[in-house]
């Protein structure tokens, strides 16, 4: 579902970052970060994958901080979150960097002892993907780690969705079922909840953001020039945040960016569901897909605060795409992770888009067609799991 959150909508006096790349080599950079005091209304402080919308006034008392581009290695590796938490090869890797949609930034900043740095983006028409490093903050066992705010522009507006957490460690596999990086099982504590590690085996933990657009221009943040701040870093329970250390981690770098679609327009009639696929998009980390799908409507029930029950009249949704069938026979049923959604183009139209976030990078041209679940059967107390098999002759 399509998540558009206000941010931080007042003045505020933004550290100023001087970079300088040579072209052979990078070089130090140091950015001083000016003494302010200045109290501010956040409005719908940002949302985690367990987070709920809150309505609160603080006080950000801006501490002098070390913010700098470094390369420490003659290698720029990607993060973990992004190179295992999407499963990528390393030809994936490489296929990504020379496509343009990779950028590694190597940007840390360090307050309060603890250190942050922005590592790379990926970016392609509808979606980029940031990961961050945090060196510095230890957390108990079972407890999760969060920033209590963020403030995100790009080119200076924030007209985007956001997601946002800490990597725990835990990916999908073909058939939709949570395992670890390594293919195990997820544990389960005394209390029968899943274990999630935050931690790697370096002591340190990446911070995940996901940017992304929907029904606007395509390549909204190609080139364009991308403010992160984070302040404070604590721990999140039962969407309700913990104070930890006080801190505010600021960084500033121009995301890449690339055209990276294979387009098909199958003319695909999904059986008796009244929608019709009219254009499938898919680049290394999104599918978008538009449909023919006249509008209908169903009546929901729903309960009330008094226990009442009601009525509400719902627009049908037509059968989503779920999955991707790869020509060498693998069956990939599930590559939700989100955010992402659908709608109709306007009040009026009957072209319905639908837009997902892939759990994986994914091969475009090794895809033979795209699997969209069918209508499921709610009488049945376990229903089972259809999917339409739609063609995908990916050529450009």
């Amino acid at each position: 579902m399509k998540e558009i959150f206000d941010k931080l909508r007042e003045d505020i006096e933004i550290p100023e970052i001087v970079n300088k790349k040579a072209e052979d080599a990078f070089e130090k950079i140091y950015a001083e970060c000016k003494d302010n005091t200045k109290e501010l209304e956040i409005k719908n402080i940002k949302p985690t994958k367990r987070h709920n919308l809150k309505k609160m006034t603080v006080v950000v008392a801006a501490a002098v901080m070390l913010c700098a581009v470094t390369t420490a290695a003659a290698v720029l590796k990607w993060s973990q979150s992004l190179s295992e938490g999407m499963q990528v090869s390393e030809d994936q890797m490489k296929n990504v960097e020379n496509s343009g949609m990779n950028k590694f930034v190597e940007q840390s900043c360090t307050d309060n002892g603890i250190t942050v740095t922005a590592i790379q983006s990926i970016t392609d028409n509808y979606y980029t993907h940031i990961a961050f490093r945090v060196e510095g903050f230890e957390i108990e066992e079972g407890k999760q780690p969060d920033f209590e705010e963020f403030d995100i522009t790009v080119d200076g507006k924030d007209d985007f969705g956001i997601s946002a957490g800490f990597w725990d460690g835990i990916v999908s596999d073909n058939n939709g079922n949570l395992i670890t990086t390594d293919g195990k099982p997820l544990a389960k504590d005394k209390d029968g909840r899943t274990v999630e590690n935050y931690v790697l085996d370096d002591g340190t933990m990446e911070y995940h953001i996901t940017l992304f657009n929907h029904n606007e221009e395509k390549g909204k943040f190609f080139g364009k020039p991308i403010h992160v701040e984070l302040k404070n870093l604590g721990t999140v329970a039962k969407a309700e945040y913990f104070s930890g250390i006080e801190g505010n981690w600021t960084f500033d770098w121009t995301l890449a960016g690339a055209d990276t679609t294979e387009v098909y327009e199958p003319d695909f009639m999904l059986e008796n569901t009244g929608a019709k696929v009219k254009k499938i998009e898919v680049s290394p980390i999104s599918i978008m897909v538009e449909y023919d799908f006249p509008r209908q409507e169903t009546e929901e029930e729903y309960m009330d605060e008094n226990g009442e029950i009601g009525t509400v009249t719902m627009l049908e949704e037509p059968p989503f795409a779920k999955g991707v069938k790869l020509k060498d026979g693998t069956v990939i049923k599930y590559l939700y992770s989100g955010p992402g959604g659908g709608g109709y183009e306007d009040e009026n139209s009957d072209t319905y888009s639908f837009l997902l976030a892939s759990d994986r990078v994914i091969d475009v041209d090794e895809i033979e067609s795209i699997l969209f679940l069918k209508p499921v059967d709610e009488t049945m107390k376990y229903p089972k799991l259809e999917f339409y098999d739609v063609p995908f002759l990916n050529k450009k």
